[in-house]
């Protein structure tokens, strides 16, 4: 018989932008504006890091019976 686990996980990964922008204000302005709004119009994604998943833990939950 299965059982229902949780599983917490952290991920964690670090993207690289460019943008043409008058100042660095403004350019990070347009990549959280394209971030939130999943437009990025002249913002491109250049790069990204990703680290190894952490798992802090694992446990049975409760049946809802």
């Amino acid at each position: 018989m299965t059982r229902k686990y949780e599983v917490r996980v952290q991920q964690k990964h670090v993207d690289f932008y460019h943008v043409e922008a008058d100042s660095t204000e403004s350019a990070q302005q347009q990549v959280l504006v394209g971030i939130s709004s999943g437009i990025l119009g002249n913002v491109s994604l250049e790069d990204t890091i990703t680290y190894k998943p952490i798992f802090d833990y694992a446990m049975e939950l409760e049946p809802n019976d």
